[in-house]
């Protein structure tokens, strides 16, 4: 089992994200240059549910469109990522 200072450190980076804009991608590269000790930064779009806030798109759409300006900006092998909400109860298991 790895010790905690082993495992990697992802900051999450929550949000409704409808739409995805240039300036979360230059948030969630802020979070990750401006904090050492973290590894990665995810970022979440909430699901078809909140309440809250009146959604335009659909999830999969967010989750797809925030997929493309990263791979356009960053390309697709990170620090940045972009991950369902739903996979976050997963990780554990």
């Amino acid at each position: 089992m790895k010790s905690l200072e082993d495992k990697k450190k992802i900051a999450i980076f929550g949000g409704s994200f409808d739409p995805p804009t240039l300036a979360h991608i230059e948030l969630a590269s802020e979070i990750y240059n401006t904090h050492n000790d973290i590894d990665e930064v995810w970022l979440v779009p909430c699901g078809d549910g909140r309440r809250d806030k009146s959604l335009r798109t659909k999830g999969i759409h967010r989750y797809n469109m925030l997929k493309l300006i990263l791979i356009d900006i960053i390309g697709e092998n990170g620090p940045i990522y972009v991950n369902l909400f739903s996979n976050l109860f997963r990780l554990g298991k």
